[in-house]
């Protein structure tokens, strides 16, 4: 419970006063003493208004309660200690720091803290104390380091700092902790969870003004290791480019921890960032398992996700706002159109992924060994469509799998070739019957082994027919601008001569100007080039000739 007014006057004839131990409260001289005495006499002691000065730490033994009235506030101060020491700690269990409320009452220093201002638990993660440290509780107070952002060289300071090493020496734990209506200011990190800080119950934090980005981490909050914790209803501003909460593991087995400290089985709700900044993320993930974490971001950068979370063993719920970034994974790069995996820049040579809208989408493996497969297709249960053709929205063909039969539906088959020289461009009716000739087709220092050059058919029933003009290749245009593509095998269009007939099921050759006709016999022969499909006409070229549909047969 928070004090309010009315606590105040009860608590203040109920509890030991701090003043009646010598306390003054007056900014100026050092209070230490005086609570030391007041603590060593009662289990609890009431604090009034006023500034207490505390050169030196305060350390609260077991079941020791400090009730601060509104306007309370316990300070280090430069002026009087260089001490970078908390200005209190919490080392008993069922200790309690209770306030009146976030800016009521306050735990300020004006010295770097970088073991915390307040400070809960064990004495470091090399040292696990006597005993273990529970069920303490901290609430209805502003806890204030001494720098905007926190330090900018060195060692980050911390508004709260957790500690549990869990050495196998002596195995000691701290753990049950209720944290409460606290406001963390001006520190490098809000709030520390190190070691196997366990579960605690965190909720109605507001964070400002932390996080100075020269120094790591910059956080609200830095799960660095905790176990079964409950965060709820926080809130983070003001704070450009710190991250709101930062989830890494912790390996303290150099100082005999049985294992590496993940943070699991964690639950964040009710978390709102919108600290500022174009680097800030609402969350970032370095490591950790089976958590729970939803989270409303208004930061640039999002949610950023290591490539070890587990989608499978975490849930991520997420509120995206007019700057959500969506989600990051290291070693994923995002850019306004596209997604890279494995790179950051569109590359085709380079091993990875890249994903876009706008330019090539591109699979890369390096295949030194000769055995890798660059991709798996796996429809599970029944038979059906694997891959569906679009264009505009319309399906244009497919690939499927019946039983044993993969079916490549709605295609024909084309190869890359050139006139002959490389001639430039032409005028090449869509449909015009080819005719392979003597002359490789040539890419530079590119290998070509198999793809000869072509001409438009001028030879009457011609056994070197090879296909049908498709069209320019207009991929390609700066350095192969004379590249074209020629059909030659499955469901196309075949030109005709004006005035030619045709019907369906007629065998098609050569007639020797770039169109085709009809053969005189029914015998698929060495200059059979197609067989017509349908009598209708797909279109009609301005010299009369016309072309309809067929199946491309080039023996």
């Amino acid at each position: 419970m928070a004090l309010t007014k009315v606590h105040n006057r009860l608590i203040d004839g109920a509890y030991a006063n701090v003043k009646d131990y010598g306390a003054t409260g007056d900014g100026t001289i050092n209070d230490v003493a005086a609570f030391v005495s007041a603590l060593a006499a009662n289990d609890a002691i009431y604090v009034p208004a006023g500034t207490y000065i505390f050169d030196t730490m305060l350390s609260m033994g077991y079941q020791k309660t400090i009730f601060l009235a509104q306007g309370a506030t316990l300070k280090r101060a430069s002026a009087s200690s260089s001490s970078t020491d908390p200005v209190v700690w919490l080392n008993g269990s069922f200790c309690q720091i209770i306030g009146c409320g976030m800016e009521q009452s306050q735990i300020i220093t004006e010295n770097a803290c970088p073991d915390g201002v307040v400070k809960l638990g064990m004495p470091s993660m090399s040292d696990g104390g006597t005993g273990n440290v529970e069920r303490c509780r901290i609430e209805g107070i502003s806890i204030k380091g001494s720098t905007l952002y926190g330090q900018t060289s060195g060692d980050p300071d911390v508004c709260l700092q957790m500690t549990s090493p869990e050495i196998a020496a002596n195995y000691t734990f701290s753990y049950f902790h209720v944290l409460h209506n606290i406001a963390l200011h001006q520190a490098n990190i809000g709030m520390h969870f190190e070691g196997y800080v366990n579960g605690c119950f965190v909720d109605t934090i507001y964070g400002v003004h932390l996080g100075n980005t020269s120094v790591s981490p910059a956080a609200m909050i830095y799960m660095h290791g905790g176990l079964d914790n409950t965060v709820s209803n926080v809130f983070f501003n003001q704070s450009n480019d710190s991250d709101g909460i930062l989830i890494d593991d912790l390996d303290n087995t150099a100082n005999g921890t049985a294992a590496v400290m993940s943070p699991d089985y964690n639950s964040f709700t009710g978390i709102v960032c919108e600290q500022g900044g174009t680097n800030a993320y609402a969350l970032r993930t370095l490591k950790g398992a089976r958590n729970y974490i939803q989270i409303l971001d208004n930061t640039s950068q999002g949610v950023s996700l290591h490539s070890t979370f587990r989608s499978d063993l975490n849930q991520l719920v997420t509120s995206a706002s007019a700057n959500w970034a969506d989600l990051y994974v290291e070693g994923v790069t995002r850019t306004e159109d596209n997604i890279y995996v494995g790179k950051d820049a569109l590359n085709i040579a380079t091993e990875g992924v890249q994903l876009s809208t706008t330019n090539s989408s591109a699979f890369t493996t390096d295949n030194t060994s000769g055995t890798e497969i660059m991709l798996y297709m796996n429809l599970l249960n029944n038979d059906g469509t694997f891959i569906d053709f679009r264009q505009d929205g319309t399906s244009e063909g497919t690939i499927t799998v019946s039983g044993t039969t993969v079916a490549l539906n709605g295609a024909h088959l084309t190869r890359w070739s050139q006139l002959e020289g490389n001639a430039a461009r032409s005028d090449i009716p869509r449909g015009s019957v080819l005719s392979n000739i003597d002359e490789m087709c040539v890419w530079g220092d590119e290998d070509n082994e198999q793809l000869n050059r072509m001409k438009v058919s001028d030879v009457e029933g011609d056994i070197n027919v090879a296909g049908v003009f498709q069209g320019w290749d207009e991929t390609d245009t700066d350095e192969n601008p004379a590249d074209f593509y020629c059909a030659q095998t499955g469901d196309f269009i075949i030109r005709i001569g004006s005035g030619v007939t045709v019907n369906k099921g007629d065998l098609l050759i050569s007639a020797g100007d770039g169109t085709a006709k009809p053969q005189a016999d029914d015998i698929v022969r060495s200059s059979t080039i197609a067989k017509v499909t349908s009598n209708h006409v797909s279109c009609t070229y301005d010299d009369g000739s016309f072309c309809v549909p067929c199946v491309l047969m080039v023996c």
